[in-house]
């Protein structure tokens, strides 16, 4: 599980957490413990390149070019479908899109902007209990 607070524009910290069962026996605990250190994170083999590309995209959008023309978040947008779950959680059904990201940044704005808990339940229709 990946937790990536911004601090800014410029920077982001990013917490990677590891859940494992507790009943593991102490062999597979510490197999499992060495791969999610191998996968993710500073020591890992995935998005080490990620780091470079975030950094690069900051900075081109800071130049000249990137200030004169807005960017662009419709890559597929509208034309995914809404699906709810019996739950009455609900995610977007396409192949390909930002729908991901657009949902994030949607969420978070109700998140803001709710009164309280019963506020953003309403939003979302998220049964009691589980938030």
């Amino acid at each position: 599980m990946s937790l990536r607070l911004p601090h800014g524009p410029g920077s982001t910290e990013i917490w990677w957490f590891t859940i494992l069962d507790r009943n593991m026996p102490p062999e597979l605990r510490k197999t499992a413990i060495m791969r999610a250190n191998h996968t993710f994170g500073p020591a890992g083999m995935l998005e080490q390149d990620d780091g470079e590309n975030w950094d690069q995209s900051t900075r081109a959008a800071r130049g000249t070019v990137g200030r004169c023309y807005p960017l662009n978040f419709a890559m597929n947008l509208g034309r995914g479908v809404i699906r709810h779950e019996p739950s009455g959680l609900a995610h977007i059904d396409t192949h390909i899109g930002e729908h991901a990201q657009l949902w994030t940044y949607r969420s978070w704005a109700e998140w803001m902007a709710a009164e309280d808990w019963d506020a953003l339940r309403s939003n979302h229709s998220i049964p009691a209990g589980t938030v």
